[in-house]
């Protein structure tokens, strides 16, 4: 049976329709370009969605059979977080009480069911599956580091929402899952600590993830240790990818890059803004030329 992610799409389309709203006035090798009344629409559009999508415990319908309408049982964190950080993207530019709405009730629901303390530490982390049910996979450092963009932003639109030592514990397990090159480590065990995960796609995007998340917290706190990090990991994306011919299409590292730069110089990053700024460019024309061949809906920018 072939389910549509609803909330996942709509999520995705917030963010990319965002990107090429701030893309709009430079060079493009889109064919067709959409005006900025169609983008804005599809984006109240997606919006609107994501709003009826919630329920009232604060939980997204996930994923849907377009022919029959029935909701599977299946259901991702991960983009449960994504869908949060979207709504507050919209909610930033558009001051939304619905969207307000959605957004609190949803992280609350993701707080109260799946952050989790770390017993053997002063770390909170972002776990796959509800408490007493089976695991949904590994925990991973993209959960973790969308759920702190998730929960940050929500404290941001809505102050005194989300306890501090929450989001700073979720930095925490951030940076312990950094190596000192600025690499990420991508899935953790309670047993044995950070691990590799061996998931491709998973690999590719946690990082971007991560990074976005430390500087959504220090744009909140302004504690200096989550800039340095950022920097630090964004630095090895673009010097580990700079002599590459076919760069992956991260579009989470895109949209860090983008929230980076203003703090650049507070950063102590070991990369030059001119690497950053070739990195940004390599990654936008990886998207670019997909968009352009007729592949939007490829599922790796899922």
């Amino acid at each position: 049976m072939t389910h549509f992610k609803l909330a996942t799409s709509s999520a995705l389309c917030l963010c990319l329709l965002s990107l090429h709203l701030a893309l709009s006035g430079s060079v493009c090798r889109l064919t067709m370009r959409p005006s900025i009344e169609s983008l804005s629409h599809a984006i109240d559009l997606s919006a609107a969605y994501l709003a009826r999508s919630c329920g009232p415990d604060g939980k997204f319908v996930y994923l849907v059979d377009p022919r029959t309408g029935k909701e599977a049982d299946a259901y991702n964190v991960v983009r449960h977080a994504g869908a949060i950080y979207s709504l507050a993207l919209f909610n930033r530019m558009h001051p939304n009480a619905e969207a307000l709405a959605t957004i609190l009730r949803a992280a609350d629901y993701l707080r109260k069911n799946y952050l989790r303390d770390d017993p053997s530490s002063r770390m909170c982390i972002v776990w796959p599956a509800l408490p007493g049910t089976k695991s949904a996979g590994p925990i991973t450092l993209g959960a973790t580091g969308l759920g702190l963009v998730a929960l940050s932003e929500t404290e941001r639109a809505n102050p005194d929402t989300i306890a501090h030592k929450d989001l700073e514990g979720m930095a925490r397990f951030l940076i312990f899952q950094q190596r000192s090159d600025g690499s990420f480590l991508t899935e953790y065990s309670p047993a044995s600590g950070p691990v590799q995960g061996q998931r491709k796609l998973a690999n590719l995007y946690y990082p971007g993830e991560a990074i976005l998340g430390l500087l959504t917290l220090y744009e909140l706190d302004h504690q200096k240790q989550w800039l340095v990090a950022a920097g630090k990991g964004l630095a090895y994306l673009a010097k580990s990818r700079a002599s590459l011919q076919a760069v992956p299409r991260d579009h989470w590292a895109l949209i860090a890059t983008a929230k980076f730069v203003p703090h650049y110089e507070q950063s102590q990053c070991p990369a030059t803004r001119q690497e950053l700024g070739h990195h940004t460019i390599q990654v936008a024309n990886a998207l670019l030329e997909r968009l352009a061949s007729g592949m939007s809906a490829d599922p790796v920018l899922d």
